[in-house]
């Protein structure tokens, strides 16, 4: 892959933070939280027209659907599904939400929660299943990704460290693993048969991870970097990665090797905050300068 354009969509001020990058499958709508706010433009730059009263609460997590027809948000009370179309709101209370995740192919939800808990829900607002994952009460904030040909979770927690990775279904918990001592799980991706994780030691050296569904590592070698990763997304098909670094470089690698195939600077020098990608082999990055980058990438 290389990358063949790269267009800027100013969504906020010099000095908004852009986070929770996403995209639908298509790649004809895009957007972020902006200082917590949700921003969707299609691709012909026109903005999105939201619900007023969306805009009224600031948000930990978002999330689009592949589809583009719903928009999920999270506070920390409460969860808000959004039909783009109608502008239909439905919202459930919920503990407090830490990230959001849409299933590729299903109207199926994921939420990771601040405390130690899953859940999953339908495009209507409706819980379909709770989980409380059987790890120490003190980890927080878990980042969720789906195995990407089933239903399988992968769920990592931010903090404490050693922070924990699970696997788990919307009933139970599959596995789970203790990350080893003075390490930190900085990013993860559906990958393969498992997942790909960014992992940092306490020398700040980071490494490129891959475990099994099993959490047991896989056989290719981990990849240490030669620079701070500070975010990840995998396309559709796991054909290949895409990785911000701290000094705002966009990284493209082979999904087989984990090697950099092309890089581009986006944000110098201000660090790359969230990824997303989709199947028309489009990359939405955001930082802090108010402004989301449009990467389209060409074989």
């Amino acid at each position: 892959m290389q990358i063949a354009q790269v267009s800027s969509y100013c969504l906020g001020d010099a000095s908004s933070i852009v986070s929770h990058a996403m995209i639908s499958g298509d790649g004809e709508l895009f957007g972020a939280l902006v200082d917590g706010h949700p921003v969707l433009v299609r691709f012909d730059r026109n903005p999105v027209e939201l619900p007023p009263e969306i805009m009224l609460d600031s948000y930990t997590a978002a999330a689009l659907s592949s589809d583009g027809m719903y928009l999920a948000l999270g506070t920390n009370e409460a969860l808000k599904i959004v039909e783009i179309a109608s502008r239909t709101i439905r919202i459930a209370t919920v503990e407090a939400i830490h990230h959001l995740v849409w299933h590729a192919d299903e109207p199926t939800l994921v939420v990771g929660h601040q405390q130690n808990k899953l859940s999953f829900w339908n495009s209507s607002a409706e819980c379909e299943g709770k989980i409380n994952l059987p790890v120490p009460r003190s980890q927080r904030n878990w980042r969720v990704v789906f195995d990407g040909d089933e239903n399988r979770v992968f769920a990592v927690s931010s903090f404490p460290t050693p922070n924990w990775l699970c696997v788990s279904s919307s009933t139970q918990c599959a596995c789970k693993l203790r990350l080893p001592d003075e390490s930190f799980m900085h990013d993860l991706i559906a990958w393969q048969q498992g997942v790909l994780g960014v992992l940092s030691d306490h020398a700040m050296r980071f490494t490129l991870v891959p475990y099994t569904t099993e959490l047991k590592p896989q056989l290719v070698e981990p990849m240490l970097l030669e620079t701070d990763i500070t975010a990840l997304a995998a396309s559709p098909d796991t054909r290949w990665i895409a990785a911000g670094t701290v000094e705002g470089e966009l990284w493209i690698l082979d999904a087989e090797t984990l090697k950099i195939v092309t890089r581009r600077s986006l944000f110098l020098p201000h660090p790359i905050h969230t990824l997303a990608t989709c199947a028309a082999d489009y990359v939405v990055a955001g930082s802090e300068d108010g402004y989301l980058k449009f990467i389209e990438l060409f074989t």
